[in-house]
């Protein structure tokens, strides 16, 4: 699997992750390669899971933190 797809959108109000992490999913292939989304806007807690969760996606946190949280997406298996 290649590394992880970086997408930094850090002081990016919402809707603007959800948005950019549904543009990545269009140019990346899910299952080749992973994408790490960092943000700062914290409804994104709720939104980015909600979301993968309803594309099937796998969504962990590895990073949550005063300064950004981390989120790192993937196909499920």
């Amino acid at each position: 699997m290649k590394p992880p797809f970086v997408l930094d959108v850090k002081n990016s109000p919402c809707p603007l992750p959800l948005v950019k992490l549904k543009k990545a999913l269009s140019e990346v292939d899910i299952y080749q390669q992973s994408i790490r989304l960092s943000v700062t806007d914290k409804s994104a807690l709720k939104d980015i899971p909600a979301f993968c969760l309803s594309q099937g996606l796998d969504c962990s946190i590895p990073e949550d933190n005063e300064t950004e949280i981390v989120f790192l997406i993937s196909a499920k298996g």
